[in-house]
Parts: structure tokens; sequence; C-alpha cells
């Protein structure tokens, strides 16, 4: 666990630090992902994880959650994997 200003979080791995970046799909986010080489096999997890949000965050509950998983899922339709 790590603690920053008061807030204990449990340390993310990999896979889970991909599915954010391409959440918040900020310019900063993109080229980190461009550099951290992402997989296919972490790509089919990042579109598993987005669909399962999806399925939670239905678009007439939660309007805004729901259209950054749509963002994000057309992100990662258009990512490339390296070869």
């Amino acid at each position: 666990m790590s603690r920053a200003r008061d807030v204990i979080t449990p340390p993310v791995g990999r896979l889970d630090l991909i599915v954010m970046k391409f959440i918040a799909n900020r310019a900063r986010d993109r080229e980190h992902l461009s550099h951290m080489n992402v997989r296919q096999e972490e790509l089919q997890f990042v579109r598993e994880s987005l669909a399962l949000l999806a399925a939670n965050y239905p678009r007439g509950k939660f309007p805004d959650e729901a259209g950054k998983i749509a963002m994000a899922m057309q992100v990662v339709e258009n990512w490339e994997a390296p070869a």
C-alpha cells in the first residue's frame, strides 16, 4: 500500500494501469501507452475490462462515466499493438 495525502491506495498492476490510461485518454497517457508497448493480449484484457465497466455504468444512469468508457473502447479498437 502507498500513502499519498492521507489516502491509502493499493498498488496498481500493469494491466490495471493500462486500463486506467485508456479511460483517462489524455495526451500524456496515450504517450505513456505507446512507450509501454501494450501487447495484443493486454488489449484483450482492456476490452474485457471496459465491457464489464460499461455493463456496470449504463449511459442513462452514469452519462459521464459511460462516455469515458465508450471513448476508451474506440481508442482501444484503433490502437496498434507492436508486432
